[in-house]
């Protein structure tokens, strides 16, 4: 606006001057209406961001949580085996027995726990895919 100003005041006149000042003023608006939406798009990004990184951090964790939980699992099932093979032979007693009966009992209770940690992760995926559509 200074530069037009300027012309102005050395003497330019005419339909030019008055073409070039109406889009001098212009431009000011514009530009201000292009740092506007640069200023929304980081605002965006940054949201963004914080939001993918909170859901990697939830990621990381129940990752680690999967993993114990289906190392768990795969261990009582061998205890399992193995009191299975206990419990039915010959020399077997009451406790034997009731040891088998806990470690079922331990089984069902890891496997409900597998189910809800699926089901986290799903919300996950679904949290970032909702992220994902917003960004």
């Amino acid at each position: 606006m200074l530069v037009a100003a300027e012309h102005a005041a050395s003497g330019w006149a005419g339909r030019a001057q008055q073409q070039f000042l109406v889009a001098a003023a212009a431009m000011p608006a514009s530009a201000h209406r292009v740092a506007a939406r640069l200023d929304a798009a980081s605002a965006a990004l940054a949201t963004y961001a914080r939001q993918v990184r909170e859901i990697q951090d939830d990621a990381a964790s129940l990752q680690t949580t999967r993993r114990n939980t289906a190392d768990d699992i795969a261990a009582n099932e061998r205890a399992i085996r193995d009191a299975t093979v206990v419990a039915s032979g010959p020399d077997a007693v009451e406790s034997d027995r009731a040891l088998l009966q806990q470690l079922e009992r331990s089984g069902e209770w890891l496997a409900a726990l597998d189910a809800r940690l699926t089901a986290q992760w799903d919300e996950l995926v679904a949290r970032r895919a909702a992220a994902d559509r917003a960004a």
